[in-house]
């Protein structure tokens, strides 16, 4: 079994033979209920701080640890069994970062994720990095 430290985008970058390349990411089937969306002052706190993280790395560049996420790599999809919730999210900042600086008609490896759980949420991924909104 091979780790690495890598950035969603670098995700889709071939690095070296020893490591699968990844094509595109797809949620499996068997999840958890995404927990930042649940209610509560706790876990309101933890959103917040969350949130706070992701800022700093953005506009002050920090860099930062999301934990591990580990799955499996077959025929170039990655599907991971642990990170699920962390990997939508970084999927969802990529997009509005994408959309403010008008590059969302490039195409990028981290349009090249999707969900086998509901065909709503296979559809909303697909739609959402084909269409700049209003």
């Amino acid at each position: 079994m091979k780790s690495l430290v890598v950035s969603y985008n670098g995700l889709f970058s071939q690095r070296s033979s020893e490591i699968p390349f990844v094509e595109r990411v797809e949620i499996p089937v068997i999840q958890r209920d995404y927990a930042q969306g649940r209610v509560g002052a706790t876990i309101e706190r933890i959103r917040n701080a969350f949130l706070d993280v992701l800022h700093r790395a953005i506009t002050k560049g920090e860099s930062v640890s999301l934990d591990f996420v580990y799955g499996e790599v077959t025929n170039g999809t990655f599907t991971p069994l642990d990170g699920q919730q962390r990997l939508t999210t970084l999927f969802l900042l990529h997009w509005y970062l994408a959309y403010r600086a008008d590059r969302l008609d490039q195409e990028q490896g981290w349009k090249k994720f999707t969900y086998s759980t509901r065909s709503s949420a296979r559809l909303f991924c697909e739609r959402l990095v084909q269409h700049q909104p209003k």
